[in-house]
């Protein structure tokens, strides 16, 4: 019992780092679609808080329950009818996720903005770049999952062929002590 004991404590912790973790790479593939969206949205002319009415309908739709984007764009819409401004809350919301492409995507909005630059060009093209690397990020975690896998079928090949040597010198042995 004492000795299961340690696992036992550290076995909650370990899995609450492993659901942060898929939580956050949950929320990058929902954050890349949501910006498409809203770049979509805002070059067929809708204004940046239309924008975010027509994304977050648009994810419900895609994602149903588990729209975290869809959820942060609500909090979003009633945060600016209480007068805060779009900066204020994409860098609220950058902080509390932790994801590097949102915090950003929160510097670079602020910076459009305050220049006055075409938002939709810029969120197009945000959206374009950040769709890439996380392209090359899936294309990363799948080539090492490959790696895992081969390196665990040469492991087991090299126990079987280990296993018939052991076999083969026993019967070799049988053979020269009977003559």
């Amino acid at each position: 019992f004492f000795l299961f004991l340690p696992a036992g404590i550290l076995y909650p912790l370990y899995k609450k780092r492993e659901l942060k973790k898929r939580r956050k790479e949950e929320l990058k593939r929902q954050f890349k679609e949501a910006v498409l969206m809203l770049s979509s949205s805002l070059a067929a002319g809708y204004s940046m808080e239309n924008s975010f009415s027509q994304a977050e309908i648009q994810l419900r739709e895609l994602y149903g329950e588990r729209a975290m984007m869809a959820d942060e764009f609500s909090d979003m819409r009633r945060q600016l009818s209480l007068n805060r401004t779009l900066e204020e809350l994409w860098s609220d919301f950058a902080d509390r996720s932790g994801v590097e492409e949102i915090r950003s995507f929160a510097l670079i909005l602020r910076s459009a903005r305050r220049n006055g630059g075409r938002m939709g060009a810029v969120i197009s093209h945000i959206a374009e770049i950040i769709g890439g690397k996380l392209q090359v990020q899936e294309e990363i975690r799948t080539m090492t999952a490959q790696k895992q896998f081969e390196q665990k079928i040469m492991n087991l090949l090299f126990d079987e062929i280990d296993d018939l040597r052991d076999g083969a010198d026993k019967d070799l042995d049988d053979i020269f002590i009977d003559v």
